[in-house]
């Protein structure tokens, strides 16, 4: 296989990539609290074609030698950690974040820390008078103890902007302060890994989960961010430039597309001719 057909199929692998992550996006633009990936590509392999000596003129001012490149590679999918917009739903259950935090989940079956951006959540009853707060696919949301939040069926809720979670009867009058959310900074987004339904985990890194990659804070005591209640964040994707990214991202692979088919056809041509 000659090196055209290497540059033109490494481009259309990595255009591939680029497409299928423009997708999502759009799939996921009303998802709430979705954050996006920007892919970045570098060059697969570089390297210098030796020539003799012979090929040195007078007054020639470049060196000896042809670069050779190999196509491109998907380098790094950065997630995008900006703000989403705002949507007020009136919900007391549905909470969002202001900040670089997230709320953290009750772990998984294997014990890993999971966190989601996304705060439409629900009372799921648990026994007789008590109901929990969970995510739509019935996850538990800790307190700031690492503690399932478990609230009075017959009270309201409310949530401050510290994340305090207050109960109220059915005619308003409080009931006292039940417990106060964890509140979970994101120090690097970058070691975060999406694991479905909205929810992240800490990526490993050499066999290890980093702790670092996050730090619990108590907004009552650090107020790095803010919880509002009876609001949502909606995707911070751009429509408009994803689109844009996705017709360009698609012209490009219909090049490589038509360039890997011109080389099929020279090296038809070549081997007719050699016969």
């Amino acid at each position: 296989m000659n090196l055209s057909m290497i540059n033109t199929m490494t481009g259309m692998n990595s255009m591939q990539h680029k497409i299928d992550q423009l997708a999502d996006q759009i799939a996921n633009l009303d998802t709430v609290g979705y954050k996006r990936k920007d892919p970045s590509f570098a060059d697969v392999l570089n390297n210098r074609l030796q020539q003799p000596r012979g090929f040195s003129q007078p007054g020639r001012q470049t060196p000896l030698g042809l670069s050779l490149a190999h196509g491109a590679r998907l380098a790094n999918n950065q997630t995008v950690w900006v703000q989403g917009s705002m949507k007020e739903t009136e919900q007391p259950t549905d909470l969002m974040i202001r900040g670089n935090g997230v709320f953290e989940l009750a772990p998984d079956e294997a014990g890993v820390r999971q966190f989601t951006r996304g705060g439409s959540f629900q009372l799921a009853p648990v026994a007789d008078g008590v109901t929990r707060l969970v995510t739509s696919e019935g996850v538990p949301v800790l307190d700031v103890n690492g503690n399932v939040i478990d609230i009075p069926s017959n009270a309201n809720l409310r949530i401050d902007a510290h994340g305090n979670v207050f109960a109220t009867d059915e005619e308003g009058a409080p009931e006292g302060l039940l417990t106060t959310l964890r509140y979970v900074e994101v120090l690097n987004p970058q070691l975060l890994e999406r694991i479905g339904a909205n929810t992240y985990r800490i990526a490993e890194v050499d066999g290890v989960r980093p702790e670092q990659v996050v730090e619990n804070v108590d907004l009552n005591v650090n107020p790095l961010g803010e919880v509002k209640q009876g609001a949502l964040e909606m995707s911070n994707v751009d429509f408009g430039w994803t689109m844009s990214e996705l017709l360009t991202a698609q012209r490009s692979y219909a090049l490589n597309a038509r360039a890997l088919a011109s080389v099929d056809t020279m090296n038809g041509l070549i081997n007719n001719i050699r016969g």
